[in-house]
């Protein structure tokens, strides 16, 4: 460990960016699960793919509300 950081503040900061990445990389999952030319005869089914949406919308609002609450709450 590194004197002289602060470790609540930084592993806030470090959730944070978690929190922006995690939308992106589900995309990316979502979009390489359905590509017919990689998963072949395996790729997502319509029920999959309502669900597979579904979570990354929720997961994706409730990370924006909570690095808004963040940014908030620094101030």
């Amino acid at each position: 460990m590194v004197p002289g950081i602060p470790q609540i503040r930084l592993l806030i900061m470090t959730q944070s960016v978690n929190g922006l990445l995690l939308p992106v990389i589900l995309v990316a999952i979502v979009l390489l699960a359905n590509n017919r030319e990689i998963m072949g005869e395996y790729r997502n089914r319509l029920v999959h793919n309502v669900l597979a949406v579904g979570t990354t919308l929720v997961v994706s609002l409730l990370s924006l509300l909570l690095i808004g609450k963040t940014i908030a709450d620094m101030f």
